[in-house]
């Protein structure tokens, strides 16, 4: 029924399927049973009206595009049961604030909140050990970030274009940082790069508001134009780089 508003799971179901309700442009709430235990790909993607989701402890996995576009909800809460949070899973929420991942979490795909470009703060704990490619891309109003260490890398575009981002924390436990992790990041003024980053992406901060650099000795791979167009004046480099940086 495409004119459906509210929508109530009955107890014992154990799982939302895939397409259960997605494209349903006037579903304003969903109540979900505490035996639900995953939630299928674009289960409610699509759904521009949803404004009211709880997500209910025992929920272990959320799909794919679980919630994608769902572009009037303006907050969810990601129980400490959820180990796996798919791509895409909340992609196109605008309506997004913010977002605290659970330390139950060990796996989140890739673009998981690509393109949430209200929100403001997020939260990655120690058992996320890699933050996929473009996860956070294109949050413009992303202005915190606390990424927990045990964080060991940082994938391509995570954080591409993130415009209010004026400075992140690099934990000690990061090695590697992707290509254009934080190009056109046009707010970024500062940026601690952790001894024990051993590879850092071509274009990693490409058009950032970046002034002075350090870069670590442990640095192996250090991208070409890993700084282009970021204004800096003041850079430390090891000297196996200045061939290539001057």
């Amino acid at each position: 029924n495409v004119n459906l508003t509210h929508v109530i799971f009955a107890d014992g179901t154990t799982r939302i399927a895939d397409n259960a309700l997605g494209n349903i442009s006037s579903l304003v709430s969903v109540t979900m049973p505490s035996s639900v235990t995953s939630i299928g790909s674009y289960a409610f993607g699509g759904c521009t009206s949803l404004t009211s989701v709880v997500i209910p402890d025992g929920v272990t996995s959320i799909g794919n595009s679980a919630f994608a576009y769902c572009s009037s909800l303006p907050s969810v809460t990601i129980p400490n049961s959820v180990t796996s949070i798919g791509d895409y899973a909340f992609g196109g929420c605008t309506s997004l604030t913010n977002v605290v991942i659970p330390d139950s979490v060990t796996s989140m795909g890739r673009d998981a909140f690509f393109d949430c470009t209200g929100l403001t703060s997020a939260t990655i704990p120690a058992s996320v050990t890699s933050i996929e490619p473009s996860t956070f891309a294109n949050c413009t109003s992303l202005v915190s970030v606390f990424i927990a260490n045990g964080v060991t890398s940082i994938g391509d575009y995570a954080f591409n274009r993130c415009t209010s981002l004026l400075e992140v924390a690099i934990p000690n436990s990061v090695t590697s940082i992707g290509h254009d992790a934080f190009s056109e990041c046009s707010n970024l003024v500062s940026i601690g790069l952790p001894q024990g980053v051993t590879n850092i992406g071509f274009w990693a901060f490409k058009d950032t508001a970046l002034r002075s650099i350090t870069i670590p000795e442990s640095v192996v791979w250090l991208g070409s134009e890993a700084f282009f167009r970021a204004p800096i004046t003041s850079a430390v480099i090891p000297v196996k780089f200045i061939a290539q940086y001057g």
